[in-house]
Order: C-alpha cells, then structure tokens, then sequence
C-alpha cells in the first residue's frame, strides 16, 4: 500500500502453519486479494499481505518461536475470530457457496441476526475462524 492513509489502522496478523497455501485458499474460498507474499529459502512464508472485504487487510505469517506465533492446528484451538464485512447479502451468499465449494468448515450457517447482520461463520482448513457479513456498525 503506497499511501499510508489507506491503510487500515488495526489489522489481524494471523499465524498459519503453511502460509502459502492459506493465501491461495483464501483467495479462492473468500476472494481476498493477494497484496504481498515473502518466503524463506525453505519456501515458508515469512509475511503476507492479502486485501479482504471492503478495504480491510489481513497480514500473515509462520509460525514464529521468537515472537511466540502459532497456528491454530498446533494449539488446538484459536484464540480469537476475524470479521469481513462486505456491503450485501448477495455478496455474502456469494462467499458463503465459495468458502463451502472449497472445504469451509460451517459454525453457523447463513443467518439474519439481530443487530442487523447477514452473516455466516467458519473455519479455514488451517483452524481460522471466520465471521462473513454485513454488519456495520457506527463507529464515529
């Protein structure tokens, strides 16, 4: 991202156990787009950067001793959920069918909730979990 001022100010940074196959999977299950991808001379990915949703950006890496970063696969368990907002119930339809066609893991399937949003929740094939919606709450 060139201009600083579009960048989001808070964004995940998620530990997956192969990180290159976590970009293509969310590129083609979520249609992220892929930012930027940095591997190691094993081919590990050392930092990733992928655009998700309305402008929201999701970084990445491997695991990590030193900074103390693992997947959900090795614990056992996440320790927390990321949410994607997207402008339609269409277009959440249209990811629900995607992530599902390339083996999702549905928590809650499609739903109306009542604050106001269309949503489902999943997890990646790396142990992510996933909230897809249209919730949009007023922050100012």
């Amino acid at each position: 991202m060139s201009d600083s001022t579009d960048s989001p100010v808070v964004s995940p940074y998620l530990c997956y156990a192969d990180g290159m196959k976590a970009i293509e999977w969310l590129e083609k299950a979520f249609g992220f787009v892929r930012i930027a991808a940095y591997e190691n001379d094993e081919g590990e990915l050392m930092h990733g950067e992928l655009k998700a949703g309305n402008g929201g950006l999701i970084m990445m890496s491997g695991r990590n001793e030193k900074l103390r970063l693992n997947d959900p696969t090795a614990l056992g368990a996440t320790t927390f959920g990321t949410f994607v907002r997207l402008d339609s119930a269409d277009e959440v339809d249209a990811v629900h069918k995607t992530a599902v066609e390339h083996g999702a893991k549905i928590v809650f399937e499609l739903r109306q909730q009542e604050h106001g949003s269309y949503e489902f929740t999943c997890t990646d094939p790396q142990g992510h979990l996933w909230t897809i919606g249209t919730y949009n709450p007023d922050v100012s």
